[in-house]
This record gives structure tokens, sequence and C-alpha cells, in this order.
């Protein structure tokens, strides 16, 4: 885990790239220690103060350093874990889970990557089940980085959700037609 002394150490190179200026942030958690609880909300709390929105590809079950994210992007496997239960990749059961979480830690866009059958978006807009677009899969490696990447850099360049899904579910399927990263 991250001392506090390599904690105040990123918390101040991230506030001098903001400084300069970021159109976003992701957080990408490998559960290696880095992305404790406290860096993960200050992370949140500093780029909210920048008006930069923060993407989280979360790990774990315990999701309350994420609170307040703007997109957290669990695949079903992540989102299970959260929710504590097996859940069916059937859209109700994806959308009534991921509501309860999303309303629990007050995350404004939850994006749960569902294989197979697409993606799902929760938001205080609305909710869009977008199925899957690739036509052959030969590697899912990459796409959840793929997905997390084309949605932040699509809502920061100021795309609607619903371009910003259409956008992350191509690059998707691009990127799993593909063998390797």
């Amino acid at each position: 885990d991250l001392d506090n002394e390599m904690t105040i150490f990123l918390t101040e190179w991230l506030s001098n790239l903001l400084d300069d200026g970021l159109d976003g942030i992701i957080i990408s958690d490998y559960a290696k220690g880095v992305c404790s609880d406290f860096f993960c909300s200050s992370v949140i709390k500093i780029a909210h103060a920048y008006k930069i929105p923060v993407l989280v590809d979360p790990k774990g079950c315990d999701w309350h350093k994420y609170a307040g994210a703007d997109f957290v992007t669990p695949n079903l496997k992540e989102l299970c874990d959260v929710v504590g239960k097996l859940i069916p990749n059937e859209d109700n059961a994806v959308v009534d889970n991921a509501a309860m979480i999303r309303n629990n830690l007050k995350i404004k866009n939850l994006v749960v990557t569902r294989s197979e059958k697409g993606m799902t978006l929760l938001s205080d807009k609305r909710n869009i089940n977008a199925p899957a677009l690739a036509k052959d899969v030969f590697d899912v490696s990459g796409a959840g980085d793929t997905v997390a990447a084309v949605l932040l850099a699509s809502a920061a360049g100021g795309l609607s959700l619903e371009s910003a899904i259409e956008l992350a579910n191509l690059a998707a399927g691009i990127v799993v037609s593909k063998v390797g990263t």
C-alpha cells in the first residue's frame, strides 16, 4: 500500500498536471496497493474541483473509494463481486443490481461491460443497453481499457452519453476482433 509520503507526492504531481490542463482522469485499479481508499477519494475530489471527469476501472468488492466518480466501468464479474452474488447476464438483472450500487455510491454513470451482450449504461438521464457490435471475437484482452479510454475521451470532448457509448462499443468491437492488446 501507498505510504503517506508517496500519497502526498502523487497527489501533488496530479495537481500540477491539472494546473497544466487535463481533460479527464482514468483510475485503473489493479488492486496492487496504489489505489488506496484515501488516494482514490483524493483524486476524485481534486478532479471535481477542476471540473475534470473521472472514470474508474474498478477492482475488488468494496467500491466506497470510488464514490462520486463520473464513470465506473466494471465488467459483469466485477459487478457480481461488489454486489456479492451471481448476476445473470440479462438486461433487467444487470440494471437492477447496477442501479443499487450506483445510487449507494453516488456514481454519476455506471457502465457495465457484458461480453457478448454488449454494455449497459446507467445514468440520471436514462439507461442504455447497447448490444455488442463485434462479429468475430478472437481476444478480449484490452477491451475494458479501450472502452474506458474512448468513453472518457468522448465525454470529456462534450459528446452525449449516447454517442460516447456508441463509440466505446464500436472501439471494443474492433479490439476484440484482433489478437493481442
